[in-house]
């Protein structure tokens, strides 16, 4: 009661009936108590803004906006804020990536009402190298030879919904000259480190395998590729 006023002769009762929010001043609070009178409170404490789940560039709306920003968060191109970070973990398994993203785009399509993290608190468990088996996943296709270089496939299987992926090849042979787009697929990539290529990538349907094709420009005949990295299911979550 430190905190309250009388608009009759003082705080005398803290037994309250009836609360009400002055309707021209939403920092004044009234009280009714029982049979003590009317009391206001002038130091009301803000309300706090809602946090919107997988609204990662804050705009209220959750959709493929968001979606970019996890992947080139998770692709090393920029780094998201604490808040952002928190509000992008839509699975809520401690790592903001591409698996966060393939359920933000997912929803922003209608495909899903709700996100598995909201309201929980989870972890995820280890996710797998792509080196394993596993009933899904990515690896390298057959490399086509070019006249002035060659062209890689990083293939996902059926079922995988994206992935945080590593293509390593020799910088002293080749040089990184396109990531080609793949039909119905978002891909972020990041070619700063010589020597490897980092993609992040997402996609709404996974019925059918996709390639993703990196072309590496260079003449060496001899092709030392590999792929390191981890996929995700519909679900958000690593498969594999």
């Amino acid at each position: 009661g430190a905190s309250w006023t009388s608009v009759n002769m003082g705080l005398v009762h803290t037994y309250v009936l009836s609360l009400a929010i002055d309707p021209t001043n939403p920092n004044l609070l009234y009280t009714g108590t029982e049979g003590r009178g009317i009391f206001k409170a002038t130091s009301v404490t803000e309300p706090t803004e809602t946090i919107i789940l997988g609204d990662v560039n804050d705009d209220r709306e959750v959709d493929s906006g968001d979606a970019i920003l996890v992947l080139r968060h998770s692709a090393g191109l920029i780094t998201l804020t604490d808040p952002q970070r928190n509000r992008g973990d839509v699975n809520r398994d401690q790592s903001t990536d591409s698996g966060d993203a393939i359920l933000i785009l997912r929803k922003s399509a209608g495909l899903i009402d709700q996100f598995p993290g909201e309201g929980v608190a989870k972890l995820a468990e280890a996710g797998s190298i792509l080196a394993d088996p596993g009933p899904t996943r990515a690896s390298l296709g057959e490399v086509k030879m070019l006249p002035q270089g060659i062209e890689v496939p990083l293939v996902l299987d059926a079922g995988v919904y994206g992935g945080d992926l590593t293509l390593t090849y020799d910088a002293a042979a080749y040089g990184v000259a396109q990531i080609k787009e793949a039909e119905g697929v978002l891909i972020i990539t990041n070619t700063k480190q010589p020597g490897e290529v980092r993609l992040s990538v997402a996609r709404l349907e996974a019925d059918e395998p996709v390639a993703l094709w990196v072309v590496l420009e260079g003449l060496a005949r001899e092709v030392d590729l590999g792929l390191t990295g981890r996929v995700f299911g519909r679900d958000g979550w690593p498969s594999g």
